[in-house]
């Protein structure tokens, strides 16, 4: 693995970490009622997804 797929797969982790926290935190939103923040979780989580994916797929040239 290079540099770059390290990079991929550390950002997505990152990614996937903040989109669980908020999911985690699901409570707190509701008794605050900001219910926003739990649907920005779903494409976070997508795009975290998407960067570790990308990362350990990619092919060394």
């Amino acid at each position: 693995m290079v540099f770059s797929q390290y990079k991929n797969v550390l950002i997505g982790i990152c990614l996937i970490g903040f989109a669980m926290g908020s999911i985690v935190g699901a409570y707190i939103i509701y008794i605050t009622n900001n219910y926003y923040w739990i649907y920005l979780s779903s494409p976070v989580l997508a795009i975290g997804s998407a960067f570790v994916i990308f990362g350990v797929l990619k092919k060394n040239k």
